[in-house]
């Protein structure tokens, strides 16, 4: 059964499967971010795209509590520090590979 007025019937895979649902046919397009498109090969395998500029990928650094406490002072601030680092670097990067700068 179809389930929006573009007559779409939408499922939800798993991302590593994606590529090679495409390659197979057994589905006719994905969401999802410019940079995720380009590295992974979607776009060989899909006729079509729509540039909507709604996407986020985000990523999450765990630490293990006890673990995080152990460490000296000095380590956690540089962490901390090296983390800011990269997340501006990052924003940054992610503009301009996805076209936004």
């Amino acid at each position: 059964m179809r389930t929006d007025s573009l007559g779409a019937n939408p499922h939800i895979y798993p991302f590593n499967e994606v590529y090679e649902m495409l390659s197979s046919g057994r589905v006719e397009g994905s969401e999802n971010t410019l940079s995720n498109i380009y590295s992974k090969g979607f776009y060989q395998k899909q006729k079509y795209m729509t540039v909507s500029n709604h996407n986020y990928l985000g990523y999450a650094v765990l630490m293990n509590h006890e673990y995080w406490s152990s460490l000296p002072v000095e380590h956690q601030n540089n962490l901390v520090e090296a983390m800011d680092e990269v997340i501006a670097w990052l924003r940054i990067y992610a503009k301009h590979h996805n076209g936004i700068c």
